[in-house]
Parts: structure tokens; sequence; C-alpha cells
């Protein structure tokens, strides 16, 4: 990519797929309260893809208050006026994700606590199950970010359904693409001893569904139909097509 990006994650595994394909992003973390922002949801309007799309903008959007501020404050520090004289040559890209895992009309986040991650290791064996992850990719020109946005530009507000997501996004004063995309996973039928064994590492209980594809629990997945990427938690292809959609060199 000829955009600078940044990653809006913490996961060292979405750090290394990006790092296979080429890209070296900085990285920012964000801290959104993912429990809170998913409350505001009513279990009538359950629907995974406003599920990961929702949380990976807000994601984003938290980065974006961190960047804002930092761009107004070496800005300020050029000069005591707002003007629109073009002090950043670059523009930026900012990626942020997430994901979640579909069983049996539950969305998994992380599981956390190894008694949780033990219970959906025994249920979800030998079963298919489906792993959606959230891009977005926003295009920041850092004077455009300066002179066109506030603060409050970047907060989003109570969200019941995926038309309401749409519409908040489309009217963000700068050029972003969203995406969902599912991939089908299929576990093996592993045995009680085993399942304890593999929680004992804790690799399964701080990743979406409570099983990883790029480590230990690979052992434990029969099969995937879909992007491979996408169940680590971030797809190049993904990225490429956003890229595609707001004019950002891949």
């Amino acid at each position: 990519m000829k955009h600078k990006l940044i990653l809006a994650s913490a996961s060292k595994a979405r750090l290394g797929v990006l790092k296979s394909a080429g890209i070296t992003p900085k990285v920012s973390v964000s801290n959104v309260d993912e429990q809170k922002i998913l409350s505001n949801l009513t279990d009538a309007n359950f629907d995974p893809k406003l599920q990961v799309e929702l949380l990976a903008l807000s994601k984003a959007l938290s980065i974006m208050k961190i960047i804002h501020n930092e761009l107004l404050t070496k800005f300020l520090s050029k000069t005591s006026e707002i003007h629109t004289h073009n002090i950043y040559e670059n523009e930026i890209a900012l990626v942020a994700c997430d994901s979640m895992l579909e069983f049996e009309g539950q969305m998994l986040g992380k599981p956390l606590d190894k008694q949780i991650a033990e219970t959906r290791a025994k249920k979800m064996r030998g079963k298919t199950t489906i792993l959606h992850t959230g891009h977005v990719l926003i295009k920041i020109d850092p004077n455009k970010i300066i002179n066109n946005c506030d603060y409050d530009s970047f907060t989003i507000p109570n969200i019941a359904t995926i038309n309401d997501l749409n519409i908040f996004a489309k009217n963000l004063p700068f050029p972003i693409a969203m995406n969902c995309t599912s991939t089908k996973v299929t576990f093996a039928n592993t045995s009680d001893k085993q399942i304890k064994a593999y929680i004992q590492t804790e690799e399964p209980l701080y990743v979406a569904g409570g099983f990883t594809i790029d480590g230990y629990g690979s052992a434990f997945i029969e099969s995937i139909e879909g992007d491979y990427n996408n169940v680590i938690g971030i797809s190049p292809n993904i990225i490429r097509k956003l890229c595609n959609e707001i004019n950002i060199e891949y």
C-alpha cells in the first residue's frame, strides 16, 4: 500500500497477517467497551453483520479521535490560525476489525474464562459455526480532518439496525468503506481430555469464539469454507476491495 496504514488492534495475529501480505502498519490500540456498545442492541435486531461492523467502526472512530487531536496539536504548534495550508503531505489509511462467532443463534466473542471456553468447545465439537469479521477502512486526509471535522464527528449515536449504521457511515466527513465477511468453520470431534488440554494453554480465552486457526486450535478444526485470513481476524483480500471503494491504491 502507498498509504501509511494504521491498524486499530492489539492483535498480534492480525498484525502478522498484514506483515505476511507485505504491509507493516503502525499499531494504535482502541479501548472501546464492546459490551456497552452491544448492550444497546436488542434480540429482535439480531444481525451478525451489524454487530461486527458496529464494533469495528467504534474501534476505528476511537482512533480517529486520537488522530484528530494529534493533528490539531501539530497544526496549532505551527500557526495560531487554522487555515487550509497543506502542511501534511501524505494521506493515511486506518483499518479496524472485529470478529465474532455465530453458533446456535448466538454471537460469541472472547470467552475470557476457562470454564466458559471449555463449555463452548464441548458444545461446538463436531458442529459447523460461522465466523463473522467486520472490516472498516477509512481514508484520512490530515488537512481535511483538521478543517472539516470536530470531536463530535467521531461519536456514534444509538444504532438499532444495519440501515442506521450505513446512514451514519455515509454521512461521516471522510471516505469510509465497510464490509462483513463470513467463513464457515467446522470443528473436529475432540475428546474432553483434548479440550481441557487446549484450554490450559489459555490461547482460546482471548480470541473470538474461543479458538484460533493459526495456533494450537488449528488441530481441532476439521474444515473451513471461505476466507482463511478472515478467521484470523483480518483479510488482505477484503482490505484490497475496500481500498478500491474509496480510491486508495493498494
